[in-house]
């Protein structure tokens, strides 16, 4: 006879490496409940009907599925360790999961490091980003760029979660490629809309990406080598209990090895490099508790480096000049997490992250006959750096409520802009100064509570809200943002799920260029320039199309208020301080619908996104008060993915991505005004539009049979545009020519590449 309720709590893990399964399924079909791990991998799940025995499914996307008999207590704690699976054609996935993504009314989709690496590569190098940007409602703004612009919000307007901490820059190479290594991620979830309460600080989007922990059993670790750049991972126990794990990867650019062949005549040296390094200890004090410690950083950095002599006359001088630009992130967390009590997990982060930027130039001249000489330095800095500290609950009231709650703070430090300057001469001539403001400090806490509830066996959803504070010199902003999501299945046939959010955004980027360059600025909100302020509203309907196909059709509204811009005529230079003088604020609106069709599972995987929308501004201070194209208003944007996997060694992978082109302004004339200048008439803003972007990728696979010292091989080829599309990057007009022309240049077109994959 049963009791008065139960609980089934614990974790699940990989059996082989005993890594933590995140977003693993727990199902009991004969009392229709079930529940999800979390980013730690443990579960609770509220049994009504009390202590008995239950048929307990456990599954995971690649791993066989775990089908158990338990005897459930009041409560009982299990340990559940889930097989890899090679297997093509069964289908491992249970309920609503599919191999690209798990999408409810929270408007959010899941993916792991396997599934990433199945996209085509470009020159050979996986990205996160790049898998991203092939989803619905989600433009990558400009050829091959690691920018992200979701549902009409900025680039800024990301918050990108490194195990639960900020990053505010995370291009490699100029936005070629991000900086997230895939051989550190463990799993990435991307929420679009229905934001949770728990997550705030932007408007548009939130990527949450939990790197690995280490293997409880072994050291292993894998080995790669592109045509980009080389990475090596390693992972284990630290003694024998194996109660502490560690887990790195790092990961060096190549192409600087062989691309910058210095004459090694002359003395001039130029480069350009990048790298990143991911680390990660956890330490498991005993089963409820553990505590872990994770760390990045990561740099590019382009250098010319010159010395030799000059000659005047008979005056032979002695010179030197150095060039540096260069930007980086550097990230370090500890966090304590513990299951508190059948009902209760708990989880405590203090965090520092850092985005820096600089560039530099020093010359010396010297004159050995006459002891003249000549210095001088200029010198540019500008970042942000966050301190914060936060505190998350996870509350299993009963099968119907799963309550989270916690609070946060961050200080954040800004520093837009720094000018050094240094001139010195033997003729007496000298100057050394520093323009800019630096070290400007803002507040931000937050407290949250939401409720994720299941009323019956068809009605599930989230609501909460999140109540904050941010304070910057005199001025303090206080805010509720409301937040629900909610699903309603009918006789299993198809599910209809809707979403509201209201979010605020206390930090600006404020861009110099349509690239996410690491030369753009962050800003804080001011007593003059408002946080920036979005509600959004979402619907979506959901329908399995058999045991392999999940379509799912949703449309969206965004209005936000308080976005910004420069204004007409304006640029910024950050070390001047009236940089709120020169961008103008406004709102923004973006509204579309979204297709996704996926194949789920067998040799042939893969989806078909579609997302139909706009996207504009209207700022009364710019282009006459007049509604304008937002620069990455893209109506049309299709994209194909798809993977063969022939067999346990070959698979083969290709996509095709469509896109109209990206709005800007062009002059449309010009003309020679009194004193001789030429001068340049434009027409409405962001009027003109780019050609349409399209372009195919192809990837192949394939596991070598033969081992190298018992180490798996592989290699992976991949080709970027494989039919050579020659798509805009730039566009500028000619007036000089008869008749003027609109030129556009283009960067990237054919582009193969090949990595070779050692797995230990």
């Amino acid at each position: 006879m049963y009791g008065q309720g139960a609980f089934l709590s614990g974790y699940i893990k990989d059996a082989k490496t005993g890594e933590a399964l995140i977003g693993a399924n727990i199902f009991i079909k004969s009392e229709g409940i079930g529940t999800s791990t979390n980013n730690f991998g443990y579960y609770t799940l509220s049994i009504s009907k009390g202590p008995g025995t239950y048929i307990v499914q456990y599954s995971y996307l690649g791993y066989l599925t775990l089908l158990d008999t338990i005897i459930v207590r009041s409560n009982t704690e299990l340990i559940v360790e889930l097989e890899p699976s090679n297997l093509l054609d069964t289908a491992l996935v249970v309920g609503k999961k599919s191999p690209i993504a798990e999408i409810t009314g929270e408007s959010s989709i899941e993916i792991n490091s396997k599934q990433i690496e199945e996209i085509p590569a470009i020159l050979g190098e996986v990205d996160v980003i790049k898998a991203l940007q092939l989803l619905p409602g989600v433009n990558g703004g400009t050829e091959a760029s690691s920018g992200m612009y979701v549902r009409g919000g900025g680039n800024d307007q990301n918050l990108i979660l490194l195990d639960g901490v900020p990053l505010y820059n995370v291009s490699h190479l100029f936005g070629f490629f991000s900086l997230f290594n895939t051989d550190a991620i463990n799993n990435v979830k991307l929420y679009k809309g229905g934001f949770p309460s728990r997550f705030g600080g932007r408007l548009s989007s939130v990527i949450d990406i939990t790197t690995i922990y280490g293997n409880t059993n072994k050291i292993g670790g894998t080995l790669s080598l592109g045509v980009l750049a080389g990475r090596l991972s390693l992972n284990g126990p630290i003694g024998k209990s194996g109660k502490t794990t560690f887990s790195v990867a790092a990961r060096r650019s190549l192409f600087d090895l062989y691309l910058f062949q210095n004459d090694p005549e002359s003395d001039l040296r130029t480069g350009y490099y990048f790298y990143d390094i991911n680390g990660k200890v956890t330490h498991k004090i005993d089963n409820k508790s553990s505590i872990s410690m994770s760390l990045y950083n990561g740099r590019d950095q382009f250098y010319v480096n010159d010395r030799g002599q000059d000659t005047f006359g008979n005056n032979i001088s002695n010179y030197k000049e150095n060039f540096r630009f260069g930007w980086g992130n550097s990230l370090g967390s500890i966090r304590y997490s513990r299951a508190n009590s059948k009902k209760m997990f708990s989880s405590y982060t203090a965090s520092a992250t850092r985005f820096s930027f600089g560039i530099s130039s020093e010359f010396e001249e010297n004159f050995p006959a006459n002891n003249n000489f000549e210095k001088s330095k200029f010198a540019y800095s500008s970042g942000i750096t966050d301190y914060a500290a936060k505190a998350d609950y996870e509350y299993r009231h009963n099968y119907k409520h799963l309550i989270r709650f916690g609070g946060a703070y961050i200080a954040h430090v800004f520093n837009p802009g720094r000018l050094e300057l240094f001139y010195e001469s033997s003729s007496g001539q000298f100057l050394d100064t520093i323009l800019g403001v630096n070290g400007q400090i803002s507040h931000e806490s937050a407290v949250y509570i939401e409720d994720e509830f299941r009323f019956r066996n068809d009605l599930n959803g989230n609501i909460g809200f999140r109540l904050v504070n941010y304070t910057v010199n005199s001025k303090s902003y206080n805010y509720i943002e409301p937040r629900f999501s909610i699903a309603k299945s009918f006789d299993d046939k198809f599910v209809l799920f809707a979403a509201y959010s209201n979010m605020n955004q206390f930090v600006h980027l404020v861009a110099n260029s349509g690239a996410a360059l690491p030369t753009d600025l962050w800003l804080p909100a001011s007593d003059v320039i408002a946080p920036m302020n979005s509600h959004q509203v979402s619907l979506g309907y959901r329908k399995n199309l058999g045991k392999s196909f999940d379509l799912v059709i949703e449309g969206y509204y965004k209005w936000m208020n308080n976005v910004i811009d420069y204004k007409e005529g304006q640029d910024i230079t950050a070390i001047f301080a009236d940089w709120e003088e020169r961008v103008a604020t406004g709102q923004g609106r973006s509204y579309g619908v979204e297709i996704l069709l996926q194949k789920k599972v067998g040799k042939w995987r893969g989806w078909l996104g579609q997302t139909y929308s706009k996207t504009d501004r209207t700022i009364p201070e710019i282009n006459f008060g007049r509604t304008y194209n937002f620069k990455y208003d893209r109506r049309v944007d299709i994209s194909l993915t798809i993977t063969y996997e022939y067999n346990k060694r070959n698979s083969f992978s290709a996509n095709f991505v469509y896109g109209t082109g990206n709005a800007l302004t062009l002059p449309i004339g010009q003309y020679t005004d009194n004193f001789g200048k030429t001068v340049f008439e434009y027409g409405n803003k962001n009027d003109y539009r780019m050609r349409d972007y399209h372009r195919m990728d192809i990837g192949y696979h394939r596991q070598s049979k033969k081992k190298l010292q018992g180490a798996e091989q592989s290699f992976n080829f991949s080709i970027y545009n494989v039919y050579a599309r020659n798509n805009p990057f730039i566009v500028e007009a000619d007036f000089e020519a008869n008749p003027p022309v609109i030129r556009e240049i283009s960067l990237f077109n054919f582009i193969p590449g090949i990595t070779y994959n050692l797995k230990f």
